[in-house]
């Protein structure tokens, strides 16, 4: 089993900026500075694929072949938008593809409630070579459940709570 230095001591900085954070959370302390950085970290997670995918929503044409609700069941193209999207920048219930925005995405850059890529931003559960989310398993993972390479998190994924880490 890994030790605690294995997962953070290589970021000392990395370190103090996540005992600060969550001394801010906790309401223990913590100058406005770091309250505000913690707000803005918490919306960029949590909010940011929301905004991309209405921003997305309104952009793209519809497509009326198949259509349920407005959306094809189907879709694939550059930036497609239906149930199922494959494409460079999809949109859907199911995305696929190099920058998916979806319930579930998969691709290199993944934003959704479950997002599986090379950068995973999930507001459930992340997976990739760089996750974040409350439940994130990657290389590098940031959430509250973290697991991988370098795990920042208030508990290790298992459900362990890591030792005098935050």
């Amino acid at each position: 089993m890994l030790k605690r230095e294995h997962y953070i001591d290589w970021l000392p900085g990395l370190s103090a900026l996540m005992r600060r954070l969550s001394a801010a959370l906790a309401g223990q302390g913590g100058s406005p500075h770091h309250k505000n950085l913690l707000l803005l970290a918490v919306l960029a997670v949590f909010l940011l694929p929301a905004l991309l995918m209405s921003v997305l929503d309104t952009a793209l044409p519809y497509s009326s072949d198949a259509a349920l609700l407005g959306w094809p069941l189907l879709a694939i193209g550059d930036m497609p938008r239906g149930w199922i999207s494959i494409g460079v920048a999809p949109v859907g219930l199911i995305a696929i593809g190099a920058a998916p925005i979806g319930v579930v995405s998969l691709g290199g850059l993944a934003l959704g409630l479950v997002s599986l890529g090379g950068i995973g931003v999930g507001l459930l559960m992340a997976v990739g070579g760089v996750a974040v989310g409350p439940y994130a398993l990657g290389g590098i993972s940031v959430g509250l459940y973290a697991g991988g390479g370098c795990a920042l998190g208030y508990f290790y994924a298992d459900g362990r709570q890591y030792e005098k880490l935050l």
